[in-house]
């Protein structure tokens, strides 16, 4: 399986599998900075699909060709032996090679999907109630609530719901109304759908507006090159790259920026 990032890089593989009497199907998806959210889930609705279609069919090589200049952690080719392995770098805020470029070092692999059972929809699904639940969506909750003296609960993970919803096959989770078809359908009873239906509100700030803005002294202060140099932990070009890309409007950019920015204060405090 492979993703693909352009259309030359399409074309040169297909055109070597036709060469080659090979069989080429291609799953195109086109998106641009405005609609990474609809991206983000249709993605997670076909990758499932994808992967599921490519193990029954050994012989059909799949590309994927992403054409996105803000979802850097996607739109590139990646080559990806499992279907953990292609999860992975989506989920991932930066791919392993410009971690590895920006800092000189390779980051440590983390275990990947592949090692829970079921498909690769369940798998995806235990690696998030491992890794992303408590690693980041209940920290902020947490860090958030307590930060104003509120005690926040979670009643949907209750265990006893969280070891039924586990035990049901995946097919039966998806359906008509999305992910939460289930939930949907049992809220119907109870609630009014116009509550229901609501546009989703999650967790995102305005990290561009701000960084262009309010906190832009603070990047200019922190990432300045001689201080990135001085450091000696980050490629100063590679740094300055993603400012550049930031104040033009790249929303990739500004969320490298941001993760140095909040290192550089984090360092500065206590290194």
């Amino acid at each position: 399986m492979v993703v693909a990032a352009s259309p030359s890089v399409y074309e040169a593989r297909c055109g070597w599998n036709k060469a080659n009497n090979k069989s080429c199907t291609v799953f195109r998806v086109s998106i641009s900075t405005w609609t990474q959210g609809v991206f983000t889930l249709a993605f997670a609705v076909l990758l499932p699909l994808v992967v599921d279609f490519a193990q029954q069919h050994p012989g059909i090589e799949i590309d994927l060709l992403l054409e996105d200049r803000a979802t850097d952690s996607i739109a590139e080719r990646i080559d990806a032996t499992s279907a953990g392995a292609l999860f992975d770098t989506t989920v991932s805020r930066m791919p392993a090679a410009e971690v590895q470029a920006l800092t000189g070092h390779a980051p440590p692999q983390r275990e990947l999907a592949d090692v829970y059972p079921g498909t690769p929809g369940e798998q995806m699904g235990l690696w998030d109630l491992h890794h992303y639940l408590p690693g980041d969506v209940l920290t902020k909750v947490d860090r958030t609530t307590m930060a104003c003296s509120i005690e926040g609960r979670e009643p949907l993970l209750d265990h006893r719901l969280v070891e039924f919803a586990v035990s049901l096959p995946f097919a039966v989770k998806r359906g008509a109304l999305g992910g939460k078809h289930l939930l949907k359908k049992v809220l119907y009873r109870h609630v009014p759908r116009a509550l229901v239906e609501r546009p989703k509100r999650g967790f995102a700030v305005p990290i561009e507006a701000w960084l262009r803005g309010a906190l832009s002294p603070l990047v200019a202060e922190l990432l300045d090159p001689r201080e990135v140099t001085r450091q000696g932990l980050f490629d100063p070009e590679r740094v300055q790259g993603y400012v550049k890309r930031l104040h033009a409007g790249d929303a990739a950019a500004a969320k490298r920026v941001w993760l140095l920015l909040a290192f550089q204060l984090w360092h500065r405090r206590w290194m």
